[in-house]
């Protein structure tokens, strides 16, 4: 079934475009990926715990139905008895009243982490979506530059038969021409790893289809940080106030063992099963207790608890620390961005005026081959510089939506 589901929202991509889109992978990643799958079983099992929670704290209603016979009796021998009784109990340290609490709690916990999980899932397949296509792009400029490198090397050879090139410009020519075979070598093994990284991620098979671009979102000022809701910090707070009820459990272990209880019972019995005698019963009982070792016993455990939610305490503050740290650099990066894009798109306008004007010269007979290549060599090396600052400027704005537990791709 899950293949057929996983074959189903990947059919599109096949018979269309025969490419993936980040959509579809982070769709069918969440259905797959054992991660998710681990933390759903851990939210169904905190739904389970609350159910047996709440039916310990009902009180206690049972059935006894008793058939006795006696060798010994003169008279009948054959006695039966029918008891139907319900109980409860209630004392200031009511175990399945502090179960009920715990349990309802680690619900709403296991809720948020399983929300947190998914988007940290949707973060990470995401980013790695954005690292492949910065990769798949620069792949495809440098193959193009690879060819008209070759053709600067091919032109020098022939000026230096001309003699209007030296041996030095030639190898120099060759040397960038073995920078960018490297650069493509590394950038095809980089690619390969990548989406073999991906795909385990997601739980699939890689058919080799094409990484299809991503729908940029417009980039906007980033929104102010909000404390309350970024998870990481909620998740710790939860922790620290979770603590605050097991203090409250903990000071009234130091008080006297307070319990009342309360019992009704009715029976009826009888001899050869007619049941003609009823006996009701209704007890009340106020009962106090106190151990003399209470206060060294819990004393020590209230401080444990203490001490534990004090480190949770500081742990909250480090980590709220690193989150301001965190988004102040985001912020600044943000800005570099923003004004390495302006630099780069400048510099890209340049590039195309200076070719325009080159391959006017060139068809005027006014320059050679081997100029007009490096015209177009320096155009695409600044589409380039353009190309991975956008993929720059995409993950680090969709790194602040994660931190800020904004919306991913303005959808997740």
């Amino acid at each position: 079934m899950k293949y057929l589901i996983t074959l189903l929202l990947l059919l599109p991509a096949v018979i269309y475009a025969q490419a993936y889109t980040a959509e579809q992978l982070i769709d069918i990643g969440l259905e797959n990926n054992f991660g998710i799958k681990q933390s759903e079983a851990s939210y169904q099992i905190s739904k389970e715990r609350l159910g047996i929670a709440r039916w310990d704290a009902l009180p206690e209603l049972s059935a006894n139905l008793n058939a006795t016979h006696d060798f010994e009796a003169t008279g009948d021998k054959n006695s039966n008895s029918l008891s139907v009784r319900l109980s409860k109990r209630i004392s200031l340290i009511d175990q399945s009243y502090y179960q009920n609490k715990f349990a309802k709690y680690d619900l709403e916990s296991a809720e948020i982490k399983l929300d947190n999980d998914r988007r940290d899932f949707v973060f990470k397949v995401l980013k790695s979506y954005i690292e492949l296509l910065s990769k798949q792009k620069q792949l495809e400029l440098q193959n193009n530059n690879l060819q008209i490198q070759q053709s600067i090397v091919n032109q020098s050879k022939i000026l230096l038969k001309q003699k209007k090139n030296t041996e030095f410009d030639v190898r120099q020519s060759e040397i960038t021409l073995l920078n960018l075979q490297i650069t493509i070598k590394n950038l095809e093994n980089d690619i390969k790893n990548s989406r073999k990284a991906l795909f385990n991620t997601l739980n699939i098979v890689d058919e080799g289809y094409q990484i299809a671009e991503l729908d940029t979102p417009e980039i906007e000022a980033i929104p102010g940080l909000n404390l309350d809701d970024v998870p990481e910090l909620v998740n710790l707070k939860r922790d620290i106030e979770r603590d605050e009820i097991s203090l409250t459990q903990s000071k009234l272990n130091f008080l006297p063992d307070l319990t009342l209880s309360y019992q009704y019972g009715k029976t009826k019995s009888g001899y050869e099963f007619e049941f003609n005698n009823t006996r009701t019963g209704h007890t009340l009982a106020l009962d106090a207790s106190y151990s003399l070792w209470n206060f060294f016993k819990h004393g020590k455990e209230h401080t444990q608890t203490r001490l534990s939610q004090k480190i949770k305490k500081l742990n909250y503050e480090s980590s709220k620390q690193s989150v301001e740290t965190k988004y102040a650099q985001y912020q600044d990066q943000l800005d570099y961005l923003n004004e390495m894009d302006e630099l780069y798109q400048l510099k890209k306008e340049h590039a195309e005026e200076n070719l325009n004007i080159a391959e006017q010269k060139y068809q005027l007979g006014m320059i050679q081959q081997i100029e007009l290549d490096k015209a177009r060599y320096e155009f695409l090396d600044a589409t380039i510089g353009v190309e991975t600052n956008k993929y720059k400027l995409l993950e680090t704005y969709e790194s602040i939506n994660y931190l800020l537990a904004k919306k991913l791709l303005n959808k997740y």
